[in-house]
């Protein structure tokens, strides 16, 4: 039964060196390596390349997409302990940045959020937290980090927000 499924797993490996013609998806985009270097952008559409690995297409999803980023327990600046999380609205603007200069955009984009998230909140005093000016702050600082990886952010929301109490326990 393995004998049967390893032979068809490499069959159809070897058949994919042939391969010449690429379907890009409407809500996909994609970058095509000759060789491992840079060649072209490919948007929505049958492309062709060179086959034998030469030419390679990396597509990604360019949709927007939301991402709801782990709560956070963080000290403002006049000592109060809170917890927060925040909801992005993201997507792909500038596929040639996104692929050849980030190893994962989502997981990117998430860790440029939580560290903002953190910083400004630590920055910040506790009513000024509950403010519009706190949250268009946030959302500039993240965008402004995003861009530079071919990542736009449409919308930063504060999704829970709440003075909590810390307890550390050592087991």
């Amino acid at each position: 039964m393995n004998f049967v499924r390893d032979t068809w797993d490499i069959l159809w490996s070897v058949l994919g060196w042939f391969q010449s013609i690429t379907f890009i998806d409407e809500w996909e985009e994609g970058v095509v390596l000759r060789a491992g270097k840079f060649k072209r952008v490919v948007t929505a559409g049958w492309w062709f390349h060179l086959p034998f690995g030469i030419d390679e297409i990396h597509t990604m999803n360019v949709k927007p997409d939301s991402m709801e980023l782990d709560e956070q327990v963080l000290t403002t600046a006049d000592e109060y302990k809170i917890a927060i999380s925040v909801n992005l609205l993201w997507s792909i603007f500038d596929i040639k940045k996104c692929v050849l200069d980030v190893e994962d955009a989502s997981d990117t984009l998430s860790d440029i959020a939580l560290g903002f998230v953190h910083e400004l909140v630590e920055e910040s005093e506790w009513d000024e937290i509950r403010t519009k000016q706190f949250r268009s702050e946030l959302k500039r600082r993240i965008q402004r980090q995003a861009r530079k990886f071919g990542i736009s952010v449409s919308t930063v929301k504060v999704a829970n927000l709440a003075e909590t109490r810390v307890y550390r326990l050592i087991i």
